[in-house]
């Protein structure tokens, strides 16, 4: 199932949903792998209330047209020994 995704509505997308993360992914090692490839404004990773992963998270872009970009690029490749969705 293909996750990272523009959404097909006509509204812009500066999000992007990253999942099946590591659990070890901080907001700064996504940070650093999708700058490398699109401009990004700041990266998440969203925790439980305890404060553990809950092995997704999101990069906000800077222009909302490289959502379909990072899609191709990062969908499926492996990152921190788990392909991310």
């Amino acid at each position: 199932e293909k996750v990272m995704e523009k959404s097909s509505g006509s509204a812009p997308v500066d999000n992007v949903f990253v999942g099946n993360l590591s659990f070890f992914c901080t907001a700064e090692n996504l940070m650093e792998l999708f700058q490398a490839h699109v401009p990004i404004r700041s990266a998440s990773i969203v925790k439980t209330k305890s404060g553990l992963s809950s092995y997704y998270g999101f990069v906000y872009l800077e222009n909302d047209d490289d959502a379909s970009k990072v899609a191709e690029i990062f969908n499926g490749k492996k990152f921190m020994g788990r392909k991310m969705k």
